[in-house]
């Protein structure tokens, strides 16, 4: 009795079931085709967040709901699921998803946790028996990641995964017969049952959730586009995709290769904008027969291609699928589409945001809606419609229909269908593949119903006679034939080759092509003479398959196709072979075959297109001499510009690729008369790579190109809307590069730049290394009046360290009273700070300005400038109130200090200037200080630090770390040493120290990377109260130290102030934060406190500021501050002035009339998609979880330089990253050491730690104020 309750309990648990609701078709909330009916099948709550679905062996519905797999039933027959049973679930089902069910016999394969698992039972009743993951890892449950997996014609398991599902190198594949050489990006695999053996068969997507198989075993997908490249010259748009055995559809990581380069193949249909998701081949007869084999796909809610969030419903597409010799063709139609404003039956809105499709025994198609439920899709001509069954009763089969019905089972990759395959197969009796292979050769039976017998028998390929093989290659109809060549290639037998060898010279192109793909499986050599033949094949897919089976045998086997071959197509695509083997011919070799090709008078335009990239992959070799690379660049421009549209777009991109100066003037002619904007972004890109020659630019060129630049100031290339959201940053990275060259001619034109625009603040960024700029700006200065551009000017005055200009702009404070101007010029003038004069200046500002920015220049002026307070002549004329002279310089400080606690480290460093005073309350805190922020590979440097102790200190210690490597010495004494920065050293200091003057000495070197020396000294008072010094940038540092420089510090020799480095050497930072378990990040507090001490001391009365402070919050009260915001009741007015406080908008967009750059996932309806735990979640941690595609990228150099943004340009040459400001970084890519993207947040931590409950209210009201 015991054992039966807990029985009842079990299945109480795992079983749910709703009120039944009797089917309502809503054909009038939809667009569909004549005949055909909807309605919901299984609510939302059935099902959960529905993602896969398919039917099992007996019928059953199996949904994945995000974190298991349920199955569910109709048990009163209506065509409503109305019950649920959890049979599979935890880590090996957890994730979004599962994202791929396949039912084989009585397993079950999902697509969830770490790759794909496999389970047992799922013929059974109750739960699933988890077995074991097969091969390596994928990563799951996410929009790029693993998705589909099928049961092929072979009886292999198929399966896709979208360009984020960890492809790479050879890490899922075990056969040495897989027909591609690598997986890369979107990839499609094939592997036996066991999961044993894996073969990628395909590759280069980007991201096809779905893989549909049509009758033939062709597979194909409907492949996303990357929305945010819109508009980019190499956006790649919505497509269907062909997978030829061996392919790579040229995705990249940024862009795609266009279709007409010789190394790929482009897809069958391109559709524009969407959103696909999975599909499935109809191969059932319930629908109207213009939808068998059609290729039926969900095409999930689109996103705009600026903003990223979703902006239509979804829908239901058909693909009418159509051989075309050795290709197919596709009919485009929607099937089922929501109207606008579309109510279900409880007048609840529609999204129909399809995810997946199946199709049900009676051949009704089952679609799963994400939150929505399952919607169930029929076919029935009668008035009112019937409500078919789903899983209608079988007759039973005479014997002499036994194999008629089993050549006619409907939808037969299905599991059930294949259930009743096996069952007809044993009433067949042991006779049944004899049957079926005389089946394949009768000549009374339709090609199609032969092809079914053939599919039928192909599961068991591994035991056919060759014989039957044979017979079948002999066969007068094409696709059975091509079969044969389908089985010879999977069976993998040497014996059998020559059978594909001799229908390589099939006269159907379908066959050759099946045959050629069949070879990429052979290593034999004997293939290669008529492999040679085929790539010179009238159809490009049957001569791509050629090329990549000749890849499989060693590039020496091959390579003599090309020098003996007078055929333009042979000699390409043998180097693209060797290509694709990366096993390249010796560059001899590959000299001597390209200057073969371009000494061809005439060349046919696909020829000519192909010969250009040829170029372009084998573009190192080229250049390695100087007289190839001048015949290559001379071809190239002799037919520029061609009338072909796709040869001009490769010949101006070569151009541009081998730098070819010579074609300057022409690229610009072209440019400026080209009326189409993307093609003038591609045309200005390839301008973009041209270096500047020694003897300058064409003058003409050059003006005619800047007057054209200047233009893209205002309409299409500032006018964001429906552009891709990354439009801005790959914009600004050829902006970038033309700037590099062509600065100086538009630095002549200030008054035509806008100040806020692309083009402008790159142009400022260069004017540097401009000849002569100092004259060149101050001369633009007095000639205009606009206020505007002074401003500009004086910026780029500060960037140009001539005494000149720093004389201009100490001049101009003193005259302008502009104080937009003013300002300007004070913020320019920091960067002249160590000429001492201006020290006056700077302490000026700091009592008429308020702002952050100003406040930072002016105390790193003064700490640059290194002078006393006492040697400032306009420090006696200042006043606070009643306070005067250098009393009110002090209060002003720390004033600042407490208005602006985030700029306590410029100021502290200005009052140790000033001052004099040891800061030895800062030792807890202290800062990665170096020579300089360039931390180059070999560096070294000497830093030295005298400071006093009190009579009585007894012991003392160092705790010190560098990054590479230290030496230190404390009073002329040896006491540390370490080339290991990430284990700090705590040194016990106790009979080194003395009163009076004390002197720490340390010598460090880099050895590449980050670099930065890390430090603290303490010592215990005889009071008992802990003290010491810490690095910062008031310690002193030489390059060539004199010989006593460890005894007499600084006394001789020449030396400079230390440069901070804390950020961007963090790891040494963070070393010494966990060696001594320090966790106070921000200083302000502790350093207020010494110098509101010291002020006391100094002048006999305490500080009391002006303003009262708000101090800094810890994240878990922040945290619990979110959760207690139960209602929205905040002020949005205020909220949205929060809002543009925290810098939300940079990444997340919201705020009218900004321009943004939106970094970060759309916060529209953020407070209602999310529960106030993963709302606060998201707040004050962000880093908890982030999404796939707003994952940013961290570029590390040779000298260990990080930078953190997107990668807008990867290039064998060159690399840019552009950060969240649009600031465009490019680097040779042999500069660039690694680049690996990030999984942790863009978005800072502690942005609300100075916020008041008040202004965190205020801020959640305007968050969900966007709807």
């Amino acid at each position: 009795m015991r054992s039966l309750t807990t029985a009842c309990l079990t299945q109480l648990l795992c079983t749910c079931s709703v009120w039944a609701i009797e089917p309502v078709l809503l054909d009038d909330q939809f667009t569909l085709p004549p005949g055909f009916h909807i309605y919901r099948a299984a609510q939302a709550q059935l099902t959960g967040g529905s993602y896969d679905l398919v039917f099992d062996g007996r019928g059953r519905l199996l949904v994945g709901d995000g974190k298991a797999v349920r199955r569910l039933a109709d048990t009163d027959g209506d065509g409503v699921f109305d019950t649920q049973q959890t049979i599979a679930d935890g880590p090996a089902v957890a994730g979004r998803g599962p994202q791929g069910l396949l039912v084989y016999g009585d397993h079950l394969y999902v697509v969830a946790g770490d790759g794909l698992q496999l389970f047992s039972g799922a013929q059974g009743a109750g739960r699933l028996k988890f077995e074991r993951r097969l091969g390596q890892p994928f990563n799951t449950g996410g929009d790029h990641t693993a998705h589909t997996v099928l049961r092929g014609l072979d009886g292999y398991v198929y399966l896709v995964t979208g360009d984020g599902g960890g492809t790479r190198d050879r890490r899922h594949i075990t056969q040495a017969s897989s027909p591609n050489h690598v997986e890369r990006a979107a990839s499609v695999f094939r592997l036996d049952p066991s999961g044993q053996q894996w073969e990628c068969i395909a590759s280069g997507g980007r991201n096809p959730p779905s893989l549909g198989m049509n009758y033939l075993g062709e597979f194909f997908s409907f492949d996303s586009d990357m929305e945010f490249h819109v508009d980019v010259p190499f956006y790649r748009p919505v497509r269907l995709n062909h997978w030829l055995t061996g392919v790579d559809l040229g995705w990249q990581q940024v862009g795609a290769h266009p279709p007409w380069y010789i190394d790929t193949l482009p897809g069958i249909l391109d559709i524009g904008r969407g959103s696909p998701n999975w599909g499935i081949v109809y191969e059932h007869t319930q629908l109207p027969k213009r939808y068998r084999d059609a290729f039926l796909v969900c095409d999930y809610r689109w996103k705009s291609a600026t903003s990223g969030r979703y902006s239509t419903s979804g829908r239901l597409v058909a693909f009418h699928l159509k051989r075309d010799a050795a290709d197919w063709q596709a009919e485009f139609s929607e099937l089922a589409t929501a109207k606008p404003g579309a109510k279900d039956a409880q007048g609840k809105p529609v999204n129909f945001a399809l995810v997946d499709i199946d199709v049900a025994p009676d051949g009704s198609l089952l679609l799963t809606d994400h939150n929505q439920g399952v919607w169930r899709i029929f076919y029935d001509m009668s008035d009112p419609p019937r409500i078919p069954p789903m899983v209608p009763t079988l007759p039973g089969a005479a014997a002499d229909t036994l194999l008629q019905q089993l050549l006619t089972l409907p939808q037969p990759a299905a599991a059930w269908s294949r259930q009743r395959e096996l069952k007809l197969r044993a009433e067949l009796g042991q006779d049944a593949t004899t049957q079926l292979m005389r089946a394949v050769g009768r000549d009374d039976l339709p090609v199609r119903r032969r092809l079914r017998a053939l599919r039928l028998l192909a599961a068991d390929f591994a035991t056919l006679p060759s014989s039957f093989l044979e017979t079948l290659g002999q066969m007068e109809e094409a696709e059975i034939r091509a079969q044969a060549a389908w089985l010879v290639g999977i069976r993998g037998r040497a014996n059998e080759t020559r059978l594909s060898i001799d229908l390589l010279a099939d006269e159907d192109p379908f066959v050759r092509r099946r045959a050629a793909e069949a070879l990429s499986r052979s290593p034999s050599t004997d293939a290669i003479p008529r492999l040679a033949e085929s790539m010179a094949d009238k159809s490009r897919s049957i001569r791509h398959a050629a090329t990549i089976a000749l890849s499989h045998r060693p590039t020496v086997e091959f390579l003599h196709v090309a020098t003996r071959s007078e055929s333009p197509q042979i000699l390409m695509r043998t180097l693209v072979a060797a290509h694709f083997r990366n096993e390249r011919p010796p560059v001899e070799v590959v000299r001597q075959l390209v200057h073969r090709l371009l000494q061809r008078t005439k060349l046919a335009d696909e020829d000519r297109l192909n010969c250009l990239r040829i170029l372009s992959l084998y573009r190192r070799e080229i250049e390695s001499s100087r007289e190839l690379r001048d015949v290559a660049t001379s071809w190239i421009r002799g037919g520029f510009p061609h009338r072909d549209r796709m040869i001009r777009w490769e010949q101006a991109r070569l151009l541009g690729e081998f730098k070819t100066v010579e074609a300057f003037t022409t690229l610009v002619h072209e440019l400026v008369q080209e009326k189409d904007y993307v093609t003038q972004f591609h045309l200005a890109s390839a301008i973009a790579e041209i270096p500047r020659p020694s003897a300058g630019w064409e003058q003409a060129a050059q003006t005619r190109l800047c007057d054209w630049l200047l233009t893209t100031q205002a309409g299409w290339f500032t006018e964001f809307a429906g552009k891709g959201l990354q439009f801005p940053q790959f914009w600004a990275t050829v902006l970038n590069k033309l700037g590099q060259h062509h600065a100086d001619r538009l630095a002549t034109q200030f008054e035509q730049l806008d100040p806020d625009s692309q083009l402008a603040q790159i142009v400022f960024a260069k004017v540097g290394d401009i000849p002569d700029a100092d004259k060149l700006l101050i001369e633009r200065f007095h000639l205009t009046q606009t206020p505007a551009s002074r401003q500009n000017i004086v910026t780029l005055l500060g960037r140009i360290p001539t005494a000149k200009a720093a004389s201009f702009l100490a001049d101009q404070f003193a005259r302008v009273e502009d104080p937009e101007l003013r300002r300007s010029v004070v913020l320019a003038l920091s960067a002249h700070a160590r000429a001492g004069r201006l020290a006056d200046i700077f302490v000026s500002a700091l009592f008429e300005f308020a702002d952050a920015e100003v406040i930072r220049a002016c105390a790193n002026g003064l700490f640059a400038a290194n002078l006393r307070v006492q040697e400032i002549a306009i420090a006696s004329d200042m006043t606070v109130g009643k306070l005067k002279g250098i009393q009110a310089v002090y209060f002003r400080l720390l004033e600042l200090m407490v208005l602006h606690p985030q700029q306590t480290v410029p100021l502290e460093q200005a009052l140790v200037v000033l001052s004099g005073q040891q800061a030895t309350g800062s030792y807890r805190r202290p800062r990665v200080i170096w020579s300089s922020t360039a931390q180059r590979n070999g560096d070294a440097a000497w830093f030295v630090r005298e400071f006093s102790l009190p009579q009585g200190v007894q012991r003392g210690e160092m705790i010190i770390t560098c990054d590479n490597e230290f030496i230190a010495h404390v009073n002329g004494k040896r006491v540390a040493a370490s080339s290991d920065w990430t284990k700090p050293l705590r040194v016990a200091l106790d009979g080194v120290l003395h009163t009076g003057s004390n002197l720490v000495a340390i010598e460090a070197r880099n050895q590449g990377g980050p670099a930065g020396l890390v430090a603290s000294i303490q010592w215990t008072l005889p009071s008992g109260r802990r003290a010491g010094i810490a690095t910062n940038p008031t310690w002193l540092f030489s390059r060539q130290p004199p010989a006593n420089w460890s005894t007499r510090g600084s006394a001789t020799g020449s030396w400079s102030l230390s440069v901070d480095v804390t950020e961007p050497t963090k790891n040494a930072a963070e070393a010494w934060r966990a060696f001594t378990g320090s966790t106070v990040d921000a200083p302000d507090l502790a350093s207020q406190e010494y110098w509101h001490k010291w002020y006391l001391h100094e002048f006999g009365e305490a500080f009391v500021a002006r303003t009262e402070n708000v101090a800094q919050r810890g994240d878990a009260e922040l945290h619990r501050v979110v959760l207690g915001i139960t209602e929205i009741a905040g002020d949005v007015v205020a909220g949205r002035a929060a809002y543009l406080k925290a810098g939300c908008y940079a990444c997340h967009g919201g705020i009218k009339n900004r321009q943004t750059t939106i970094f970060g996932p759309a916060l529209n309806g953020v407070t209602l998609r999310l529960k106030r735990t993963e709302l606060a979640d998201a707040i004050v941690y962000p880093s908890k979880q982030v999404v796939e595609r707003f994952k940013a990228s961290v570029l590390i150099t040779n000298d260990g330089q990080a930078l953190q943004g997107f990668i807008t340009e990867q290039s064998a040459d060159f690399v840019s990253i552009t950060d969240l400001k649009n600031k465009v970084t490019r680097l040779p890519r042999s500069e660039v050491d690694e680049i690996k993207v990030q999984n942790v947040s863009l978005m800072p931590s502690r942005l609300l730690s100075r916020f008041s409950d008040e202004e965190i209210k205020n801020l959640i009201a305007f968050l969900h104020s966007l709807r």
